[in-house]
Order: C-alpha cells, then sequence, then structure tokens
C-alpha cells in the first residue's frame, strides 16, 4: 500500500469512525472525551425506524483524483439490520465494514456490532449497547483500532423522577491507557421527567 493510500484509508476510517462514536455517545473523535450525550437521540430513532432492505452501489472520486467504489447491501431483520460494505481503491486493494444492530424488546437493549478492515488487511471492531434500566439506563462502548489499540467507555445513568435529575457516572479507558471517571447531574425538562 502506497502512503497515500494509506493516507486515504486513515481518513475514511476516522470519519466513520468519528460518525459512529459521535451517534453512539462515544468518544466523538477524541474531543469532549467526559460529555455523554443525551440518552434518547440518534439510537432512539435508529430503533423505531423500520430498516428496510437494500442493495447500492456508488464511486466517489476523493480530493487526490482516486476513485474509490462503495457496495453495499443492508438486510431488515426482525430485531434489527445488517450491512455489510466493501470498498474497493483505484489499485483494486479491498476494505470492509460490516454492521449488525439488534434491538430486544423483552430486555429494553440495543447493540450495535461494527467490524471491517482496511485496505492493507488490517482489523478494526467496536461495540455499543444500551439497555434501560428500572430507574435509568446503562451505556457501553468498546472498540478496537486497526492498529491494536482498544478503548472503552461506560455510562450509568440514574433518574430521580422526584428531583427531575438525571445523575450520569461515566468511566473512559483511553487507547493510551488513561482511566478516568466522573458523575455529573443534570436537571431533567419537564417533558422527559414526565416519561
Amino acid at each position: 500500500m502506497t502512503k497515500g493510500h494509506a493516507l486515504i484509508l486513515a481518513a475514511v476510517l476516522a470519519t466513520i469512525t468519528q460518525q459512529t462514536f459521535a451517534r453512539e455517545g462515544g468518544f466523538g473523535g477524541g474531543q469532549r472525551m467526559e460529555h455523554a450525550r443525551p440518552h434518547q437521540g440518534e439510537m432512539g430513532r435508529e430503533r423505531a425506524a423500520k430498516r428496510q432492505n437494500f442493495s447500492e452501489t456508488s464511486t466517489r472520486t476523493l480530493a487526490n483524483g482516486e476513485t474509490v467504489k462503495r457496495e453495499t447491501t443492508q438486510t431488515a431483520t426482525d430485531n434489527g439490520f445488517t450491512r455489510n460494505s466493501t470498498l474497493t481503491n483505484g489499485a483494486g486493494q479491498t476494505a470492509t465494514k460490516n454492521l449488525t444492530v439488534v434491538n430486544d424488546k423483552e430486555t429494553g437493549t440495543h447493540t450495535r456490532t461494527m467490524s471491517g478492515t482496511t485496505f492493507d488487511g488490517k482489523s478494526y471492531s467496536n461495540t455499543s449497547t444500551s439497555q434501560k434500566t428500572e430507574d435509568g439506563f446503562n451505556r457501553s462502548h468498546s472498540f478496537t483500532t486497526p492498529d491494536g489499540k482498544t478503548g472503552s467507555k461506560q455510562v450509568t445513568g440514574v433518574i430521580d423522577k422526584e428531583a427531575g435529575t438525571v445523575t450520569k457516572t461515566t468511566t473512559i479507558n483511553t487507547p493510551n491507557g488513561e482511566n478516568k471517571q466522573h458523575s455529573v447531574t443534570h436537571q431533567l425538562n419537564p417533558q422527559t421527567s414526565a416519561n
């Protein structure tokens, strides 16, 4: 793999990872790691939306003139969906991304698992799980980069309806070995606390 291909792949993977982490309340590309997004939001909409089956092929021309072809197939399941993508660069190298989402209504659990390979054959993965609890929620996120570095984030939210607050306790393990933990209490808006 040329240095140019490696840089292109790194940019594509960084964008995908950043978008995924932001949607999942993850690290958001390394910025604002201490702040988790509200419990409802993108994942709530994803769980509520009925996914459809589709297949598509697209070609994108990058700033350096190289083209990357992407083939994606999504299959809806009774409790979520799977989406598999293959990217092919101008040199004929392939990269993959496989995503599985499972919603378990009985346990109130939403699980999102992604794995893939880079153009140079390195593997990466991340898994996110959200679960409603009797008095709030638990969320966890873990990932492995193509370089083998790992990280994780766990958030426990406890809702006090009487006080109209939610207390979030966050534990973060960064790829460089840092461990952080903190708690913060927020006021719920009237619409949220009524639920």
